[in-house]
């Protein structure tokens, strides 16, 4: 808990710094540490690594944030970045995280949500996200940055965030 309350610190810290940064340069560590902090099945506690799924717009600007760390490893597990134009490559992905920008928020993919939240934490940027079936967003909001996790999704979902995470969430159902 440490850890995550000093990195939140440190990014409101540096959101009052004069250059202006944007939200996904807050919101890239901070999906590094949602990883962090959940419990994933027994089934999906046999791997190598772990694969960490952006779906987001042609900039990939999340997913180039965290490409540019040296040292890929959480919970001493190296992790790889896996860039997705489109849902269809999620199959094939074996995502342990999926990040989902706003524009790429469907009801293809909302449809999908339930199947998805059953071995894979998904994390948007909208609080529709999580109330469209998301399991957790991190949302902008003027220099701060807001957890908003969906309770329903989390209670059927074999996924367990930490309570550290949940003591700094906004619920809905």
């Amino acid at each position: 808990m440490n850890r995550l309350l000093m990195l939140l610190l440190t990014i409101v810290s540096l959101s009052s710094v004069a250059a202006p940064i944007a939200p996904y340069q807050i919101r890239a560590p901070l999906l590094l540490h949602m990883v962090e902090f959940t419990d994933f099945p027994r089934a999906r506690l046999n791997f190598d690594s772990l694969s960490l799924c952006f779906l987001e717009g042609p900039e990939f600007n999340h997913a180039q944030q965290l490409s540019q760390i040296h040292q890929k490893m959480i919970k001493s597990i190296p992790f790889s970045v896996v860039r997705m134009v489109q849902l269809h490559e999620f199959g094939s992905a074996n995502c342990h995280m999926l990040f989902v920008s706003k524009a790429h928020e469907t009801k293809e993919l909302f449809e999908q949500m339930d199947e998805i939240n059953q071995t894979t934490l998904t994390i948007g940027e909208s609080k529709e996200f999580v109330q469209q079936g998301g399991l957790l967003s991190i949302v902008a909001g003027g220099q701060n940055m807001e957890i908003v996790i969906n309770l329903t999704q989390l209670e059927k979902s074999p996924l367990k965030i930490s309570s550290s995470v949940l003591k700094l969430a906004t619920f809905v159902e």
